[in-house]
């Protein structure tokens, strides 16, 4: 997978992995990690991602965010590590 994009309209913050929106959250004022060059996603149920940001082989932060059920419809929490 590779993060080509994050992209802010109308107070509204988007991702786009391997070129299809893979996020939309509504109502951030920004979100800044550190330096980093690599994202890694996983899931850790079916309703959580994990992003991990990383520079080389070091973790820089993790975004864990979850949703308020499986279809991921509706945004519950994103957490920074």
């Amino acid at each position: 997978m590779t993060l080509n994009a994050i992209t802010r309209h109308d107070n509204q913050l988007e991702s786009h992995i391997d070129g299809i929106r893979a996020m939309s959250v509504r109502g951030f004022q920004s979100v800044t990690v550190a330096d980093w060059d690599s994202i890694d996603i996983t899931y850790p149920s079916d309703t959580t991602e994990l992003f991990t940001y990383a520079k080389g082989s070091t973790t820089i932060a993790t975004v864990l965010v979850t949703y308020t059920d499986n279809t991921k419809a509706s945004l519950l929490k994103v957490e920074r590590g």
